[in-house]
């Protein structure tokens, strides 16, 4: 009896805790390799006017990280949370430099917010 309410609740973990890392998985996008000519191969990942090597990765300036696979596509995805601001006085701002937000009052851009959680 014992094992069963053990299995019960780790099978009730694992199915919780697999519905959350996709949750917090973020949005992703993917984009198809530019090829001049069919049956041409790829020698990099084209990021709006910068030319990415094959098998890189980077951050773009939306702070997803970004990939450049072997076949010239390029995989976006965005890994940080993003803050649920309960005050309607405060508001969350992505610093693009960091990749981080910073939580701060409308009215008041120096002074900070306490209450928020991450999602």
């Amino acid at each position: 009896m014992y094992q069963k309410s053990i299995r019960g609740s780790l099978v009730a973990f694992l199915l919780t805790y697999s519905l959350l890392v996709s949750l917090c998985n973020g949005a992703c996008y993917n984009r198809e390799a530019r090829l001049s000519s069919s049956g041409e191969k790829p020698d990099g990942c084209m990021d709006g006017d910068i030319k990415r090597a094959l098998n890189s990765s980077w951050f773009n300036e939306e702070c997803m990280k970004c990939t450049c696979d072997s076949h010239g596509e390029v995989n976006c995805c965005s890994r940080r949370p993003t803050p649920l601001v309960s005050d309607q006085a405060c508001e969350a701002v992505l610093n693009r430099t960091s990749c981080t937000y910073v939580i701060r009052r409308i009215d008041n851009s120096s002074e900070p917010c306490e209450s928020w959680a991450s999602m």
